[in-house]
């Protein structure tokens, strides 16, 4: 039995798509259910009820004749997710949910231009950013629908979204967030940094931001001073990276932390700090030593050309590594790698 049939309790523009399409629906959920087998009908009914309206109701009152492919894709991505169980009772992945209940509703000139684009793209990158341990992904999804309506096209939307995505703490999107914001008009880069008034103007910002990562607008005023700019790593059997304490250094100007199992990049900058995997082997590359005049001594002073501080967490420091902009340093007993860097302080 398909889940699509002309007496489901629906109203509006997904009762009349549903109606008018009924066969190429029901035909559709037949072919999910043989690639799916265990894909449950009531499942999908439901999500039709509940997930689908706002989305193509939002198209409708903008865009009637865009309905039909946008219920077409929004139906076909939905089988697709209850089908592979990330959506619908067994759910592996409720966040998902985020897309069709707050997302496409706040984008249908988006959505009607290019629903499979918008769509998939969105879907995708909730997925994997909600697997980012600390990332605020209901932030993300606020500041997406506050910038949609500006957006000119879909392209510009995405770029805005990895643009959020650095600024809420992915650090390793950095630089594809730098290069995607050269392409971005004045006004949108200004949305996209979250600019105020009293502000460095966008061009100004995105000149600062490409020199210094530790630089952000709100600390444009802010003096610089050597401090810990961040603190990555845990030990693997609460579920963090490193089976034993780690080693660092810095390989062709990336920083590299490393134990008997793995070996993860360092990222870090005034969004935030991340390890991310690279394999079991040391990337190609030369080590780079430090710049001359950085160190950290015994007693945990650490020393950054004319600048110094006192650190005495970081006595006994058991490893130090430095690329051009950071440093990172590791204790004999811990698996926290210590991140330290000239940056704006907050005052």
């Amino acid at each position: 039995m398909c889940p699509v049939s002309t007496t489901s309790p629906l109203t509006g523009a997904v009762a009349a798509e549903l109606a008018a399409g009924r066969d190429r629906y029901n035909n559709l959920f037949l072919s999910a259910r043989r690639e799916h087998r265990r894909i449950d009908a009531d499942a999908v009914l439901a999500h039709v009820r509940h997930r689908l309206p706002p989305a193509v109701e939002a198209v409708a009152a903008i865009e009637p004749a865009a309905v039909p492919k946008v219920m077409t894709t929004l139906y076909e991505l939905s089988l697709e997710l209850i089908g592979r169980e990330l959506l619908g009772p067994q759910a592996q992945a409720p966040q998902l949910n985020l897309v069709f209940d707050q997302l496409l509703p706040a984008m249908p000139r988006l959505l009607a231009a290019a629903p499979a684009k918008l769509t998939s793209a969105l879907v995708n990158a909730v997925h994997k950013l909600s697997q980012e341990r600390g990332f605020v992904l209901p932030l993300w999804v606020d500041r997406l629908i506050e910038a949609a309506p500006g957006c000119p096209d879909v392209p510009t939307l995405l770029a805005m979204g990895q643009v959020f995505a650095w600024r809420g703490g992915l650090s390793h999107f950095r630089e594809g967030a730098l290069e995607l914001m050269r392409q971005l008009p004045a006004e949108a880069l200004g949305v996209a940094l979250g600019l105020r008034e009293g502000d460095p103007s966008p061009e100004t910002c995105l000149t600062m931001l490409e020199g210094d990562p530790f630089w952000r607008p709100e600390l444009a005023r802010c003096p610089q001073t050597l401090r810990i700019v961040g603190k990555v790593g845990r030990f693997s059997g609460f579920g963090g990276e490193f089976r034993s304490p780690p080693t660092v250094m810095c390989v062709s100007g990336q920083l590299i932390a490393l134990d008997e199992r793995a070996c993860w990049s360092i990222h870090a900058d005034a969004y935030g700090a991340r390890l991310r995997r690279i394999g079991p082997n040391l990337p190609d590359g030369e080590e780079t030593p430090p710049p001359p005049g950085r160190s950290v001594d015994r007693e945990g002073r650490v020393f950054w050309g004319r600048d110094q501080r006192a650190m005495p967490e970081l006595a006994e420091r058991s490893g130090v590594a430095c690329s051009e902009q950071l440093m990172a340093v590791t204790l004999p007993s811990s698996h926290r790698i210590v991140l330290i860097a000239l940056a704006p302080e907050p005052t």
